[in-house]
């Protein structure tokens, strides 16, 4: 079983309660958020955790990496719906032995990303775990409208934010005990969330579709197609990269392009556009491929630089259990 079937059964059980509807909640499970109308007030929630030993290493973290990278997750995913952060809650596992000065650098990383964000942190929990864990949840606000996963259409091109494959190229180091470059290791142990380019993005109503790239490009525009019961052409040769983390995944003998496709926690938001594009997100962001009609059900992917063209995998990290 993986994470994949654990959500299925989330889809199932909750996406088309009627009850829930009737409560206020205008988009439910799917999403990189939820949006819930509270009164005549519409907000946007989401809920983001890092386990020790699944999402962070402490031989290379320190703890408060760990802090600025878990709000950094859940402040993502609220950006990928078109929408403002407001406010944060977070609840942490500390295991047996930890002392007050790990406690106090944990939460110096947590206050140092919700101040760069402007998300202050307003409560949670604490309790008693095996290993440490953090969860944060935040709640936003739409700037203009909120964008799901599920509005690409054939015909509309596919953008990315920024550059991916960093933090896995960074993590590939750290593993290999090699040096790290210090915008590679900058990219895996406090990844900054796209805050400019959703609050564009989200005014732009040519944007039909949105997440983060979190799990892996791949599997990400994988999520996505499936949403818009749509297929996807792309050109992995377009991948943006930075020179370091292709110098990095060439030094160990991997694939740059190969390896960027599937590395997550880039935080980079994925979107499509309907043609005509503006002139803003030609000159901001990368263009990497092309919504299809899917021939039976969304979620295909294909390689556009081959010929002919051939399917692709939609790898990226899944939680195996």
């Amino acid at each position: 079983m993986n994470e994949q079937t654990v959500l299925g059964e989330v889809y199932r059980r909750f996406k088309a309660d009627s009850r829930a509807r009737k409560l206020g909640v205008r988009i439910g499970p799917g999403d990189d958020a939820a949006l819930v109308r509270i009164g005549k007030t519409d907000v946007v929630l989401t809920s983001d955790a890092l386990q020790e030993g699944v999402d962070f290493d402490l031989r290379y973290f320190s703890w408060a990496d760990v802090g600025y990278k878990a709000v950094s997750a859940a402040v993502s995913d609220i950006y990928a719906c078109g929408a403002c952060p407001s406010a944060a809650l977070a609840t942490v596992g500390i295991p047996k032995g930890v002392r007050l000065p790990q406690v106090r650098e944990l939460l110096s990383g947590m206050a140092q990303a919700a101040g760069e964000y402007r998300t202050p942190i307003v409560g949670g929990d604490v309790t008693r775990a095996p290993k440490l864990f953090v969860d944060i949840s935040v709640a936003g606000k739409l700037e203009k409208r909120f964008i799901s996963r599920s509005g690409a259409r054939p015909g509309d091109l596919i953008y990315l934010s920024g550059e991916v494959g960093a933090s896995r190229a960074a993590l590939h180091l750290f593993r290999a005990r090699r040096r790290v470059p210090k915008d590679l290791a900058q990219a895996h142990l406090r990844p900054k969330a796209q805050k400019n380019a959703g609050a564009i993005l989200s005014k732009l109503p040519c944007v039909t579709a949105m997440m983060d790239v979190s799990d892996g490009l791949l599997l990400d525009l994988y999520r996505l197609c499936a949403a818009s019961c749509v297929a996807a052409g792309i050109f992995p040769g377009r991948l943006p990269m930075s020179p370091s983390t292709r110098k990095a995944f060439t030094s160990l003998g991997l694939d740059p392009i190969s390896e960027a496709a599937i590395g997550g926690e880039d935080y980079v938001l994925l979107f499509t556009a309907r043609p005509p594009i503006p002139r803003i997100i030609q000159a901001r962001y990368t263009c990497i491929g092309r919504i299809r009609r899917a021939p039976a059900r969304g979620g295909r992917l294909y390689n556009m630089e081959k010929r002919p063209e051939v399917p692709l995998m939609a790898q990226g990290f899944l939680h195996r259990f």
